[in-house]
């Protein structure tokens, strides 16, 4: 008798290997775009917690009014830049509110975001929001920042996108 005919194979034959690689690839495929999104809506979160934070500080920090600032006058303003968030003490109710180059501003706490992060209130961009000395928002001439103290914000980055208010 022919004992090559019960000869057990051993190993892989290159069709099942191609089958296994193929089958790994589609699920390590489908595993790295759920992981991005996964990311992105971590970045999200984060960065409506550092708003949050960052609108709550300038209000305390504004209601302290170290500087002695008029009730007209602006005295700590949140700005979002392309990839931060500033709080800054304002000694002039100037277009310059948001710069760290005007010597008379302070900055008070500087948060990160991740990159392409977009804030917007009342569907525009969100640049700056200004509080006078009893924590109320006020008016910075020659800017762009928000006069709206309807504190609801959308946060988006890519097909990430979370609404929230601030009470």
């Amino acid at each position: 008798m022919n004992t090559t005919l019960f000869r057990q194979h051993s190993g892989f034959t290159l069709i099942e290997l191609m089958i296994t690689i193929t089958v790994l690839s589609i699920i390590l495929f489908m595993g790295s775009s759920l992981t991005r999104s996964w990311i992105d809506r971590s970045q999200v979160n984060n960065a409506i917690n550092s708003l949050k934070s960052s609108l709550t500080q300038a209000k305390t920090a504004a209601i302290r009014n170290t500087d002695n600032q008029a009730m007209t006058q602006p005295a700590v303003s949140v700005c979002v830049t392309d990839n931060e968030i500033l709080i800054i003490r304002n000694k002039n109710n100037d277009a310059a509110n948001c710069s760290l180059t005007n010597t008379n501003n302070t900055l008070l706490k500087k948060s990160e975001l991740a990159k392409n992060i977009s804030i917007k209130q009342d569907n525009s961009s969100f640049n700056c929001i200004a509080f006078n000395s009893v924590g109320m928002v006020t008016q910075v001439i020659g800017t762009n920042c928000s006069t709206n103290s309807n504190f609801s914000f959308v946060v988006e980055k890519n097909n990430e996108i979370a609404n929230f208010t601030l009470l």
